[in-house]
């Protein structure tokens, strides 16, 4: 219903930050960061392009990592968007969620094309990282296949 609400505010001219969502419905949730005495400072995204590298555990993970960073860029496969219409809508529309397709073949090579993708990207959502959730196989056969 947020992200919903979120798009149609998007299409009015209404551009409500995602950072600040998300971090209002944590509150809601009851959920409590503590940080470790040895943590160090995220680094600040704001004066450089980072990219955060993120162990993806559920589908809470953007809230969370949303949150936590203040409201980053996220890579996601096509297929999210059928998952979470609206929140991929509104992400889109407003140039913080950036989509591949995977098992996509491209001529010059992965990872040349990641880097033009990502930097392609950027240029529409320029003042925030982005968070990768770079997930491996879950193939069990040997050859990953």
């Amino acid at each position: 219903a947020v992200s919903l609400a979120s798009l149609v505010l998007l299409l009015m001219g209404v551009d409500v930050p995602h950072g600040q969502i998300c971090e209002h419905l944590l509150r809601i949730l009851g959920t409590r960061f503590l940080t470790s005495p040895r943590s160090s400072a995220i680094v600040d995204d704001t004066r450089q392009p980072v990219i955060f590298l993120c162990n993806h555990r559920s589908w809470g993970d953007f809230w969370v990592d949303t949150a936590l960073l203040g409201g980053t860029s996220f890579v996601a496969r096509q297929a999210v968007a059928c998952a979470i219409p609206c929140s991929a809508a509104w992400g889109w529309l407003r140039g913080w969620l950036w989509f591949f397709q995977r098992g996509a073949k491209h001529k010059e090579g992965s990872t040349k094309w990641m880097a033009n993708f990502l930097q392609r990207s950027h240029t529409g959502f320029p003042s925030k990282g982005v968070v990768l959730y770079p997930e491996g196989t879950r193939s069990l056969l040997p050859n990953g296949s």
